[in-house]
């Protein structure tokens, strides 16, 4: 008998019933691998794609070198766009390196601020190097385990849900979503720390440099100029022969007749 001809009791009962044996889920046939249980299914869970994950986790040149930049400009970055009131920058300064420690606050505040992860920044003969360690295991199995309970929390609670109808119930459903979401959102800003820490010393590690090797450019441009304006007074650009301090009232070269440059105006 299809669903058409069911009266409303038959239909009521059938619900009851499917209810009473609880949430079943058959998932489709695939020929791709599945991984059900991992962080892929947890993050699915709440409507999070595999995308942000993968923006989280994604790899970054280690070490970095950046030409000419004093480690104090990064320290200083990190500081000012990395610290909130769930994040603490710390410096130590060694004899060959500075480190930068970021830490985070532990869930519920229970232990304070621990290491999530630390720069090392190394700054020898006009190039910065800096190496990034891995998210403290700690932080991630955490994040990690948050994530799993949110997941777990949140599917419990919206299958209790749908015993009620109306728009309440939904309404009060979907209020459950958005929290889960939400704080699965902050676990994977917690996973994604060492990509937002790199992101602040490319920016600013880039754009320094790129401003000093542009002053770099040029100070040997005029370096050139007044080397070049020195030896056309000193020398003769045809043949080469040196002037004498004898020869300082010549302007034609005894040598060959050219010309002699100009005597420049800083030359004493």
């Amino acid at each position: 008998m299809g669903e058409k001809d069911q009266s409303l009791e038959e239909w009521l009962a059938a619900e009851r019933a499917r209810l009473n044996r609880g949430f079943e889920f058959e998932r489709e046939p695939t020929t791709a691998p599945s991984g059900g249980s991992g962080p892929d299914s947890a993050l699915a869970g709440v409507g999070i794609g595999a995308g942000v994950l993968a923006g989280a986790v994604a790899p970054h040149r280690n070490p970095a070198t950046y030409e000419g930049v004093r480690p104090e400009i990064i320290i200083n970055a990190l500081g000012q766009e990395i610290a909130d009131a769930d994040t603490r920058v710390e410096v130590r300064q060694a004899a060959e390196a500075t480190e930068v420690t970021i830490l985070q606050s532990q869930q519920g505040g229970f232990h304070g601020f621990v290491p999530a992860l630390t720069a090392t920044l190394v700054y020898q003969a006009d190039t910065l190097t800096v190496t990034l360690s891995d998210l403290n295991q700690d932080s991630a199995r955490g994040a990690w385990s948050s994530m799993g309970a949110t997941v777990l929390q949140q599917s419990r609670d919206v299958l209790l849900r749908r015993r009620g109808r109306g728009p309440g119930a939904l309404l009060d459903a979907a209020g459950h979503v958005l929290q889960g979401v939400e704080r699965v959102v902050e676990d994977v800003q917690d996973l994604r720390l060492p990509s937002r820490v790199w992101k602040v010393i490319d920016r600013v590690g880039e754009a320094a440099e790129k401003s000093y090797l542009n002053e770099r450019r040029i100070n040997e441009a005029r370096r050139r100029a007044r080397e070049a304006a020195i030896r056309a007074w000193t020398h003769c650009e045809y043949c080469g022969h040196g002037y004498s301090e004898a020869e300082a009232h010549l302007t034609r070269c005894p040598n060959c007749g050219g010309p002699r440059g100009p005597k420049p105006a800083f030359v004493t």
